[in-house]
């Protein structure tokens, strides 16, 4: 039986689960795909150079939620193991270097993803021969 009462009720009931939900919602959204960039105060993986990494790259790599890049520079753990790589500015030469040896030259950030928590990407800025 639907008396007066329980039809407000019910939408007040609604309105409160709606407005909570927003409520909960962050202020200062992340990119697109969940992801947030901030600059990485810690000491570079690499230990040859500042800005230059050397290694392996290869693309075609996936994660949890699909949080990642696809492409990683594949280095020994004795400098600092395999760095995930953002060639977003060097897509050209990425493809080109795919699975060979090279330097890249760029600054490593910390990327939040939701799944995946923080994690160390190179944005790569060139990319040369090794």
């Amino acid at each position: 039986m639907n008396t007066p009462i329980t039809s407000p009720i019910i939408i007040i009931a609604l309105l409160a689960i709606v407005v909570c939900g927003a409520a909960s919602c962050s202020s200062n959204p992340a990119p697109s795909g969940g992801e947030h960039e901030t600059p990485n105060t810690s000491p570079a993986p690499s230990p040859s150079s500042a800005d230059k990494y050397r290694g392996t790259l290869q693309s075609g790599f996936a994660a949890v939620g699909g949080e990642t890049t696809g492409w990683i520079l594949a280095r020994p753990q004795s400098e600092g193991g395999d760095l995930e790589v953002d060639v977003t500015a060097v897509s050209r030469q990425a493809t080109a270097f795919n699975g060979k040896p090279c330097v890249i030259t760029g600054r490593v950030v910390d990327r939040r993803y939701v799944e995946r928590g923080v994690v160390k990407v190179l944005r790569a800025e060139q990319i040369h021969p090794y």
